[in-house]
């Protein structure tokens, strides 16, 4: 985070942040939030994979990483080079996505 910055998070807390685009500032962005969401849905006739590579809201389950995060990885993997990853979230889930991270590479 630059200097002398705030995350939305940080300055107004969970529960503003989760009403972001519902009732917030970022109500402009409710449909493109819908789009990015159902990108993110876990498919429904799949069992959900290992607790840690995904979410669950309400009755449906979404991916915590984008899946083409795990392709690039497989791909730095195989140019057999040093490569350092970095993961930055917008909330409170950075242990979860770690976590992910994690069980992929078991």
């Amino acid at each position: 985070q630059p200097p002398d910055t705030f995350s939305f998070f940080s300055v107004f807390g969970e529960e503003a942040s989760a009403a972001f685009t519902d009732s917030g500032p970022g109500v402009v962005f409710l449909a493109f939030c819908m789009e990015l969401q159902s990108m993110l849905l876990w498919p429904e006739r799949h069992h959900p994979p290992p607790k840690a590579l995904v979410t669950k809201q309400d009755i449906s389950y979404y991916h915590l990483i984008v899946p083409s995060l795990f392709h690039a990885i497989v791909g730095l993997k195989q140019t057999n080079r040093d490569v350092l990853l970095v993961l930055r979230t917008a909330g409170p889930d950075l242990a979860l996505a770690a976590a992910a991270v994690d069980a992929f590479a078991c």
